[in-house]
């Protein structure tokens, strides 16, 4: 069953940039470069202990409008 898409959330697209700072030394930095509104939808979550700290996993679908420029390489944020 296909629900329509509700676009409630406003997130933000990143890209990453490298730069080096004044010694030489490298930096890494994102820069936000859309700001859609998307509807996200939680698949499912898992929460285990790894090396006696919590890990928490929630695998997630956001979904925006078409829009060219997007590669894999980017990060979505909420």
């Amino acid at each position: 069953m296909n629900l329509p898409m509700q676009l409630r959330h406003k997130v933000q697209i990143q890209e990453r940039s490298a730069s080096t700072d004044d010694f030489g030394q490298p930096l890494e930095s994102w820069n936000t470069i859309a700001s859609p509104w998307a509807d996200i939808r939680n698949l499912n979550g898992l929460e285990t202990v790894k090396g006696g700290a919590d890990t928490s996993v929630v695998r997630a679908s956001i979904r925006i409008r078409y829009r060219t420029g997007l590669s894999a390489a980017m990060r979505v944020v909420h």
